[in-house]
């Protein structure tokens, strides 16, 4: 099946062009984080629906399946050592961390009565660390089996951990709260950000060269391991709260926003953002290939650039569009047993229904006024549009 185009009545598309397609259908879910420890498989963790709590996600083979998760607490970062070894943590009142040893398909839960945690990374396959409320620093040093709290000389709430190396670390939070530690997070000392921004991520990509980003467009820099921080332009003023190098210069920072660097911060664009959505994790498996997470998983080809002709054909017409009534689906070559399914903003399924042909009817039924999703699947791709009922 060739990609979508929707087209409306006065035959121009609406969001033809979008470089993110939408990969998961979840009823009200939202994905705090994802990890790809190799590029043909990767994890992400959340919220789902009340009924199920957390949220685990393993995406192989082109689908994101839900993992088996007995926990009702929100889980906020996942990080993965290797194809086997990962970890998750989270909480609702106070911390939760899982592990699993075999690709996700079991999770081990520690009964450790901590804080909620927020970000959690490890520096080697045995050593790791996790931050969150309360100034909260803990560290492990046999692969999560057991947990040591570190003094961390703040009450601030931490929100991001990253090691350049086994020794130097770093961790940023509230009202531009930044540590380091030099000695394997035995101490940690405070850092003069130069600002009172929340500062949700910290990335560094060298022992000396590090980036925070926060809340109101705030991207610092540091090219002398956070003995200076300097505040970059990012062109905008929405709240930040990921970021993902794909290699020195070129970087994504997201929240409800999404930018693009490619000259180490120097200058950013901003991206087109699918849905309008508040995104709060990103990561790209090379320099085309990238997933974002919002409140479903996205994914792009392209680097998540606008791109006119690349990413759509004519395969497929929406028409009317937008409809009052009733629409027809057409499609410019016989398709085989495609689901069709429509969604509303949440996520909420509205109708599905399997086709084999080349036109399509879908009446209004008991859709309300409003923007909706098509998504057109054969099983292999997956494209999805805009459906407007007006």
């Amino acid at each position: 099946m060739k990609k979508l185009i929707l087209v409306c009545s006065v035959a121009l598309s609406i969001d033809a062009n979008a470089q993110w397609d939408q990969e998961t259908f979840y009823k009200n879910s939202y994905i705090a984080s994802i990890h790809f420890p190799s590029p043909d498989f990767g994890y992400a963790v959340g919220v789902g629906d009340l009924s199920y709590g957390g949220l685990i996600l393993k995406r192989t083979n082109n689908y994101w399946d839900t993992l088996t998760c007995k926990t009702i607490a929100s889980l906020l970062s996942v990080y993965f050592t290797d194809s086997l070894n990962g970890f998750i943590v989270g909480g609702n009142c106070d911390s939760e961390i899982l592990k699993t040893t075999d690709g996700g398909i079991s999770w081990t839960k520690y009964a450790q009565h901590y804080y909620i945690l927020n970000s959690v990374f490890f520096p080697t396959d045995k050593i790791g660390f996790a931050v969150g409320y309360h100034g909260t620093i803990i560290k492990t040093n046999n692969a999560g089996d057991t947990w040591e709290e570190q003094p961390s000389a703040t009450i601030n709430r931490l929100c991001s951990v990253h090691f350049p190396d086994e020794n130097i670390g770093y961790v940023t939070g509230w009202d531009g709260t930044i540590l380091k530690t030099i000695d394997g997070g035995s101490t940690w000392t405070t850092q003069t950000s130069g600002t009172s921004e929340d500062l949700f991520s910290v990335h560094f990509t060298d022992v000396e060269i590090g980036y925070a980003l926060g809340t109101h467009g705030t991207i610092l820099k540091t090219i002398n391991g956070g003995h200076d921080w300097s505040n970059l332009s990012s062109g905008t003023t929405e709240n930040l709260f990921a970021i993902n190098f794909i290699d020195e210069n070129t970087a994504y920072a997201v929240g409800n926003a999404i930018l693009k660097t490619t000259d180490a911060g120097m200058s950013w664009n901003i991206l087109r953002r699918p849905y309008y959505e508040t995104f709060s994790s990103i990561y790209f498996t090379n320099a085309e290939i990238g997933y974002l997470g919002g409140r479903q998983v996205y994914k792009t080809n392209y680097g998540g650039n606008y791109i006119e002709e690349k990413i759509f054909s004519n395969a497929i017409t929406i028409y009317p569009n937008p409809f009052s009534s009733s629409t027809t689906i057409s499609f410019k070559e016989e398709q085989k047993n495609v689901t069709i399914r429509i969604v509303d903003l949440l996520g909420q399924e509205i109708k599905t229904t399997n086709f084999t042909g080349k036109n399509i009817t879908i009446e209004k039924g008991g859709m309300s006024k409003g923007v909706y999703f098509v998504q057109v699947s054969d099983g292999v791709m997956n494209d999805v549009g805009k459906l407007v009922v007006e």
